[in-house]
């Protein structure tokens, strides 16, 4: 087991199967999954009030959105220990855009796209810090934290500037947003880096598991 550390400021740890503790999810990160959670029933129940076969493509594009930030979190959080007080500010501060995401979700249905921009612009933006955060922090894995933290912080830029445009220019700017995350660990670069700096497998699971469960579970609550 890793040793006590100052709960104020951590150094962020590079970790990797090869270490000699098993990484299990914390707290925060179901208490984080929640919120994403309450974000899905809020975008099911915009898809029920406009139950349609356009109505099913705005979901699903939607709910990608909400998978690409989930994933990045989980994905930091697989690559890096880390749960110092600006860490959990950062995290709650994100578990904030999220909740305005879930707000904001059933708006884009209905044509209203400003908001849902902007807050995931925010989300995507703290995810890019955390991994900047590690990027000046740590010395090992560098290059994997400055190509990621690269990667959110440019689907950032997108999703803002998708402000600027009209429907449908600015669904456009979004779907470019999210290919461009999505494509990004199936280049050379990326697949260099994971050679080298490979996956907590059991932790993905693990993780990926736990919120598939706790769906399933609000799901047959909606229902009964």
């Amino acid at each position: 087991m890793p040793k006590m550390r100052n709960r104020w400021f951590q150094i962020p740890l590079f970790h990797t199967p090869n270490t000699r503790y098993e990484k299990k999810v914390t707290w925060l990160e179901l208490f984080y999954d929640l919120i994403f959670v309450a974000a899905f029933i809020q975008l099911g129940n915009g898809l029920s009030e406009r139950v349609s076969l356009s109505g099913f493509a705005s979901f699903a594009g939607i709910f990608l959105t909400l998978w690409v930030v989930w994933t990045g979190f989980t994905t930091f959080s697989n690559r890096f220990t880390v749960d110092d007080f600006l860490h959990r500010i950062l995290v709650i501060c994100q578990m904030f855009t999220v909740g305005g995401m879930a707000i904001t979700a059933p708006l884009v249905l209905k044509g209203e796209i400003t908001y849902f921009a902007v807050t995931y612009a925010i989300a995507q933006g703290l995810v890019s810090s955390f991994y900047f955060r590690a990027y000046f922090q740590q010395k090992i894995g560098k290059k994997f934290s400055f190509y990621w933290g690269s990667v959110f912080a440019i689907g950032s830029i997108l999703w803002l500037s998708s402000i600027l445009f009209q429907p449908p220019i600015t669904f456009f700017v979004w779907g470019i947003a999210t290919i461009t995350i999505l494509l990004a660990p199936f280049n050379f670069r990326s697949r260099h880096l994971e050679s080298h700096y490979p996956a907590d497998q059991e932790h993905l699971s693990e993780r990926f598991g736990l919120l598939t469960i706790i769906v399933l579970g609000e799901s047959f609550v909606k229902v009964l």
